[in-house]
């Protein structure tokens, strides 16, 4: 059976915050060292931009969904039931 450890509101909104901008100061280093080393940038950097602007409207959406006061109960989800990635575990 699959157990989720406790987090508290705020470790959760520390990791909502923290990793994003790790994410964008490594992007941005790594243009810096193409730059830096006179590489062209390629197909793969361009996707990380890609896949960097998604996540922040991610991250802008579910600010948003917070923000209004939605949770996963309204969608039909029931409390002991966790979403992880594509599927929902339930647990105890």
């Amino acid at each position: 059976m699959f157990t989720t450890p406790y987090q508290t509101p705020g470790e959760q909104y520390a990791l909502a915050i923290v990793l994003p901008v790790l994410a964008t100061v490594f992007t941005g280093l790594r243009f810096l060292a193409r730059h830096l080393r006179k590489n062209s940038l390629l197909w793969d950097d361009w996707l990380i931009v890609v896949a960097l602007v998604s996540l922040r409207r991610s991250d802008q959406s579910q600010w948003a969904y917070k923000k209004s006061g939605l949770y996963l109960s309204d969608c039909g989800l029931h409390d002991n039931r966790y979403v992880a990635s594509t599927r929902v575990v339930e647990y105890n």
